[in-house]
């Protein structure tokens, strides 16, 4: 007896001998299972449907909903977002449907809109790198993987006291005429995050002599 199978039932039914079992791992999908005989009249099943099994897993999916791909790696800059959601699955991997969770990103690298929901939008403000974590309450959860963060293209310059590095804004500042102020211009990214000191044309206005 020869085993074998039609439709979109998986995994493909193949092998030989008086009985054969069937575990399917695909889903939805639907078919027939044939037995051939050398000799006597074929048969085969009625149509076989298999629907997903219960949810078993979460993952962390791209975009705000539906069997989109998994989060792994991504990148990104300093003021741009990732927009993600929760979708949970069967035992065998077979995509169930959109799940509420709760969100959580690690790094430091940025904030979240919502921390719980079926999806959430991270806005990065931080060079580093983290992840985005969804937390199901019965599920077993997942996290995307490493996302990292760059900083931003120049901005914007401060003047800052001293002769270099990241620091205060110089504000009113009084001074004698036997004193000295040395500064130095500060750049950053649209979120604020340091760049580096950059060379600039000084000058000065009112009566400083």
């Amino acid at each position: 007896m020869t085993w074998g199978s039609t439709g979109s039932l998986a995994p493909e039914v193949s092998g030989s001998g008086t009985s054969i079992t069937f575990s399917p791992t695909t889903a939805p999908a639907s078919g027939t299972i044939t037995a051939d005989h050398t000799t006597a009249t074929d048969d085969a099943t009625g149509t076989i449907s298999v629907s997903v099994g219960a949810a078993h897993h979460v993952k962390v999916m791209s975009g705000a909903s539906g069997n989109t791909s998994e989060v792994t790696t991504s990148g990104l800059t300093t003021g741009g977002t990732l927009t993600v959601h929760a979708s949970s699955f069967d035992a065998d991997d077979n995509y169930v449907n959109d799940v509420s969770v709760s969100w959580s990103v690690t790094g430091g690298i940025g904030t979240l809109d919502n921390s719980t929901g079926i999806s959430t939008t991270l806005t990065a403000t931080t060079p580093g790198t983290g992840q985005i974590t969804a937390d199901h309450a019965t599920l077993i959860d997942d996290a995307t993987g490493t996302i990292t963060v760059n900083a931003g293209s120049l901005s914007y310059i401060k003047i800052v006291e001293g002769p270099s590095g990241d620091g205060t804004e110089l504000g009113t500042k009084s001074m004698t005429a036997d004193q000295t102020l040395t500064v130095h211009a500060a750049g950053y990214d649209a979120s604020g995050n340091y760049l580096g000191d950059q060379t600039v044309t000084w000058g000065s206005t009112g009566s400083l002599a």
